[in-house]
Order: structure tokens, then sequence, then C-alpha cells
């Protein structure tokens, strides 16, 4: 601890003062990390394309979780994903809870989020992604934006 004032003036050291320092480090929740997810370049879509990202995250051991995934800035509000190409035409796409691509991803609580519990080291969710055999109407890339967002 630091020394009373007293004690410092009659010492001769009435230049100097003491300052506590501390820091609290904050257990929380939070994504550490979210990979992008290429379908690679393709010269029709007669059948379908899968590909795969994940989602790194950190919560504290026992604490439980939800993982949402928006529609995406090219879904117009609604419920279809669709990345944006040139001339404004549209490639829809799927996101996926599982392997098996049967359980979409959204952002309803209780119904299409991703539920977890926090073990207190980083943990791996990985997104499954389809896009669905379609016509492409104009070469060129195609993109999306989805916003990940992590509730505890």
């Amino acid at each position: 601890g630091a020394p009373d004032p007293a004690s410092c003036a009659a010492a001769g050291n009435t230049g100097q003062a003491y300052l506590e320092v501390t820091a609290t480090n904050a257990d929380t929740c939070y994504i550490s990390t979210a990979t992008d997810m290429d379908f690679g370049a393709v010269v029709d879509l007669a059948g379908n394309r899968d590909q795969t990202s994940t989602i790194s995250l950190h919560c504290p051991t026992s604490t439980s979780y939800q993982i949402a995934l928006d529609y995406g800035i090219n879904s117009g509000g609604g419920t279809t994903r669709r990345m944006l190409g040139p001339g404004s035409n549209t490639l829809t796409y799927v996101l996926y809870r599982d392997p098996g691509r049967t359980q979409v991803w959204g952002a309803t609580s209780s119904v299409d989020m991703h539920d977890g519990v926090g073990s207190g080291a980083v943990q791996t969710v990985t997104v499954y992604g389809r896009v669905p055999a379609q016509p492409v109407s104009s070469a060129g890339t195609y993109s999306d934006t989805v916003t990940v967002t992590l509730t505890f």
C-alpha cells in the first residue's frame, strides 16, 4: 500500500504520488473469426454446388448461446438468400446448420438458429452452404454479405 501523506512529507518526498493500477478481464462471449464461403468458379449450375465456412467463438463454460445468420444484404427483406452479380442478376443460395443440408439457418430464436453451450475455449461451428441448380444469366462475380449474430 501507499505510505500516508505525513510520512511522505517528513521524508522530504513532497513531489511524489502513488497511483493504483487495476484491470478486470471480462469473461464473455465473442466471435473470434467467421470465414468466407467461396463456391468457386463454375461453368454452369446444372447441379447443386456445396461449400462450407466456419464460425469460431468463445463463451465461458456453461454459458448458453445462439448463433443467427441473417438473409444477407440482397434478400430484399425476405427469406431467400441471393448473391448479386453483373446487371443486377442474382444466384440463390441456402445456408444450413447440418451437413445433410436439411436444417436451414436463419435468425428466429428456437426455430432456425444454432444453439450451443460454451466450453471456456474457442469452439468452431460449421456453416453448410448450397447453391442449388439454376440457370445462370450472366458471367461474372456474384456475392452477398451475411451478418452473424451471437446472443448469450
